[in-house]
């Protein structure tokens, strides 16, 4: 690929990324700047570049590569929004406050990776890993978690309303402070043990064997289903 328009690309992701600006207002700072050129690289590093109409001609759109390798890579702040990262490997990935709104993260590798205030919201992260990985403050509003893998995942602050859970597994999970309302789960969804009773309590069947959580004031309900083991 041809070096200027390699650089091209890195330019207009920066573009449409917020620019981190200095106390002024005029200057961006250097290790903000740093941080999205970083961000834009390793991006842009495992997209690539096809004609529109099929031609060789004008008309370029990106089309991420399904199953990229970015083992520890540094995308914080990255906007990611609506990529197609299928199966992709973003094991200890820095994710911090990255935007992967509508993302397609299906089969994607998180285990360990730092997604602290990161925009997950209507992402499709059905059958993810994201065992142990730091979700604190994250939004995951919306999305389809369902068989994903959150054992032992900090989740403190975590917005989940309205996330599918269905045969996820949350065992050791960090729930604290996190918000839960109209979340669906399963008989198959392995719960923390200590917030089980709590989530049971919440929880109307709104389909045979599948659960829906109440807000706070919803009264508690008898016939709780049996919990997965911890």
């Amino acid at each position: 690929m041809p070096t200027d328009s390699f650089a091209r690309r890195v330019l207009r992701y920066l573009a449409r990324t917020e620019p981190p600006f200095g106390p002024a207002g005029l200057m961006p700072e250097r290790s903000g700047f740093l941080a999205a050129l970083r961000a834009a690289l390793a991006f842009q590093l495992f997209q690539s570049v096809e004609p529109e109409d099929g031609s060789t001609g004008s008309g370029l759109r990106k089309t991420p590569r399904r199953g990229a390798d970015l083992l520890r890579t540094d995308l914080r702040g990255a906007d990611l929004r609506g990529s197609d990262l299928r199966g992709a490997v973003l094991a200890g990935a820095s994710l911090r406050s990255a935007n992967l709104r509508g993302a397609d993260l299906r089969g994607v590798s998180l285990a360990g990776a730092d997604l602290r205030t990161a925009n997950l919201s209507d992402a499709n992260l059905a059958g993810a890993d994201l065992a142990r990985a730091d979700l604190r403050d994250a939004n995951l509003s919306h999305a389809d978690l369902r068989g994903a893998v959150l054992c032992d995942a900090t989740l403190v602050g975590v917005n989940l309303s309205r996330a599918d859970l269905r045969d996820a597994d949350l065992r050791g999970a960090d729930l604290e402070f996190s918000n839960l309302i109209e979340v669906r789960w399963s008989l198959a969804t392995g719960w923390p043990a200590d917030r089980y009773p709590v989530i049971r309590g919440r929880s109307i069947e709104v389909e045979p064997e599948v659960f829906e959580i109440q807000a706070d004031d919803a009264r508690d309900r008898e016939g709780a289903p049996t919990p997965v083991p911890a």
